[in-house]
């Protein structure tokens, strides 16, 4: 999986084409139920990263999808899509993503070690969006320099000590919320874009 989306990162860095599809996405009226291949890509990478480049408003769509996608799967009764569906126009808040992108990212993205209980996946996700601090969408060239740099070096543990499992989601951000700022890196560092910033409220 890891491979696959370092290969992909090589044809997906910043695209022209992604982020006119991306926008030509935020402005139909009415979305499809699954987000199309192209644009999940995005969002994966986004979950090893932490980062993005693209509008936020489109970003959040996907993300917004997504998670009614994982509802779905994971068997939700109609009130739970329709808090799913609620919760998830808490992105539309936001005029940046949230400190807690990457890992709203790994929340939607279905996994093995994912949610079996929609209660505990749209618990999780509330608490992810319940934060007031966010992250820049970056410039095209540093992005792209970004990304590289973290799947270039070791990010294949990284990424799989993120994932170890969506259980601890809730753990992780009160964590954030409750630590200072990791210390800087001599890369852009992921681990930054984690932690919170020692004044993060959590509503």
């Amino acid at each position: 999986f890891f491979f696959f989306l370092v290969f992909e990162m090589a044809t997906h860095c910043f695209s022209a084409e992604t982020q006119e599809r991306l926008r030509q996405f935020h402005r139909l009226e009415e979305k499809p139920t699954e987000l199309p291949a192209d644009l999940k890509t995005v969002i994966k990478i986004a979950s090893l990263t932490g980062l993005t480049c693209y509008d936020w408003p489109a970003i959040a769509d996907c993300l917004a999808i997504l998670l009614l996608e994982l509802a779905h799967q994971t068997g939700a009764s109609e009130a739970e899509i329709k808090r799913a569906s609620q919760l998830s126009r808490l992105l539309n808040e936001f005029s940046n993503p949230p400190f807690t992108f990457q890992r709203i990212c790994e929340l939607v993205l279905p996994r093995p070690s994912g949610y079996q209980s929609v209660t505990k996946l749209l618990n999780a996700f509330e608490k992810l969006v319940r934060v007031t601090s966010t992250i820049e969408v970056l410039e095209e060239s540093v992005y792209n320099t970004a990304v590289a740099a973290i799947l270039g070096d070791g990010s294949e543990n990284d990424h799989d000590e993120t994932q170890s499992n969506g259980e601890n989601i809730e753990e992780n951000v009160d964590h954030a919320s409750s630590s200072s700022s990791s210390s800087s890196s001599s890369s852009t560092s992921s681990a930054l874009l984690y932690s919170a910033p020692d004044d993060e409220t959590v509503l």
